[in-house]
């Protein structure tokens, strides 16, 4: 499940979704980010793959995020992941 947060515990991030309930791990956030340093172990939501900086990188991350935002309005969601694929039911 994910849990929106008005804000993440640290206060760095605002408006995110927190991934509760997966085995060893927590605090792993959906937010904005473009490469994987920007990830630390969080899903970086974007519109498109790409390059940048040479990097392997997400693309329209600012836009997907806010995108998600209006879609799920502030909800919790459950997300299901898969050896296959992913899909998220809010």
């Amino acid at each position: 499940m994910a849990k929106w947060l008005a804000r993440s515990g640290s206060g760095k991030y605002k408006r995110v979704w927190h991934v509760i309930n997966v085995p060893n791990r927590s605090g792993i956030l959906w937010h904005q980010g473009n490469l994987v340093k920007h990830s630390r172990g969080c899903t970086i939501v974007g519109s498109k793959h790409g390059i940048l900086g040479g990097l392997p990188a997400v693309l329209g991350s600012k836009s997907g995020l806010n995108k998600m935002r209006r879609e799920l309005s502030g909800k919790d969601f459950i997300l299901i992941v898969t050896s296959q694929s992913i899909s998220i039911q809010s």
